[in-house]
């Protein structure tokens, strides 16, 4: 109706719990895991010290809807974030932790979302060792296992 506000639900539709979102990492934000059993490489905990309170995402599941692949979106986004990898967590893992995901605006990426984390290297941990790996940085590509 003329003159009335749009609902805000309309405006930023809530992202699903079953949404999985990529968090792209930087080549100095692994981390070799301290246990000697597993040698895994994971990303650090620094991938997820919020800037602003916030860390960014990206909602992949509307990425992949789109029809790229993961390695056609590193490429679309290269010029803005050069020499990352993907690592990937769902909705519901974050919002298990007490985090709220909200999402934002962005001329990069359409799909993107912002995780609101709090100052806590706990969670920031957390979260890094919850994620998997979709995408190994460069220089990682025969260190670390996809999935893991």
């Amino acid at each position: 109706m003329e003159g009335m506000a749009e609902d805000p639900k309309e405006l930023n539709p809530e992202i699903p719990e079953s949404a999985t979102i990529w968090r792209l990492i930087l080549k100095d934000w692994v981390h070799k895991d301290t246990n000697p059993d597993q040698n895994r490489y994971r990303p650090a905990s620094m991938a997820f010290k919020p800037k602003s309170g916030c860390v960014s995402v990206c909602i992949a599941d509307e990425i992949l809807a789109d029809g790229l692949s993961p390695a056609e979106f590193l490429i679309k986004v290269k010029d803005y974030f050069p020499n990352r990898g993907i690592a990937a967590l769902t909705v519901k893992q974050v919002k298990a932790m007490g985090i709220d995901i909200i999402r934002t605006h962005s001329d990069i990426i359409p799909a993107h979302a912002d995780i609101v984390v709090p100052k806590s290297k706990k969670i920031w941990s957390d979260l890094a060792k919850a994620s998997v790996w979709v995408v190994a940085p460069p220089g990682y590509e025969t260190k670390i296992v996809i999935g893991s």
